[in-house]
């Protein structure tokens, strides 16, 4: 009964320290963001390169920010951690659009019905407060960005997708600006494929 009880004690010790040090990593990622930190009107950028640098923890340090909006264009999108986060989001009154390659989607959707998983596109399907919209598929035309928007004030693009691989495997990276004339040509693009007439509207 004692060994339990030890053990118990140690597992929580563990555990706890577990934690501390998450917590004093994300504080010194933290600290790194050139752009958080920058002062007002002064226009910044930073790049950070997978897979020296953990993307999917610096995608969801900056997605945790998101206060009104989060605007979404990302070719593959197979990371549950960071849709359990846009799923957060959109629970805590973020409106969260999320726009995506048809032939990619499809792709998404049959892999995970083969390996008997749920895709991220079913964890978002009637997710409240968030919208999908996903381009007509085609082969040649693809909708091949990995960007998003955060409240007008933050852009992220690169060449890193939503996927595991493509966040800490691969050779990518993630790109932040708070660059007014930057941050507006993509709202301006974003829009443009967001009102395309044959887009397909997933509920």
């Amino acid at each position: 009964m004692a060994g339990r009880g030890q053990n118990l004690w140690l597992f929580v010790v563990l555990l706890v320290l577990a934690g501390v040090a998450a917590y004093l990593q994300r504080q010194r990622r933290m600290e790194s963001y050139r752009v958080e930190r920058a002062a007002p009107g002064e226009t910044v950028s930073e790049n950070h390169l997978s897979p020296a640098e953990d993307l999917e923890a610096i995608d969801l340090d900056r997605l945790e920010g998101a206060q009104r909006s989060i605007d979404i264009a990302m070719y593959a999108f197979t990371d549950r951690a960071l849709a359990d986060e846009v799923i957060k989001l959109a629970r805590r009154g973020v409106r969260v659009r999320i726009y995506r390659d048809g032939e990619q989607y499809e792709d998404e959707q049959k892999n995970a019905i083969h390996y008997g998983d749920t895709a991220v596109n079913e964890m978002l399907r009637g997710q409240s407060g968030i919208e999908v919209r996903v381009k007509a598929r085609s082969r040649r035309e693809l909708m091949h960005l990995k960007a998003y928007e955060l409240d007008g004030r933050l852009l992220r693009d690169g060449s890193a997708n939503w996927s595991q691989a493509g966040e800490k495997v691969q050779d990518n990276n993630a790109h932040f600006t708070n660059d007014p004339e930057e941050i507006k040509n993509f709202e301006r693009d974003f829009e443009a494929m967001w009102t395309r007439s044959d887009n397909v509207r997933v509920r």
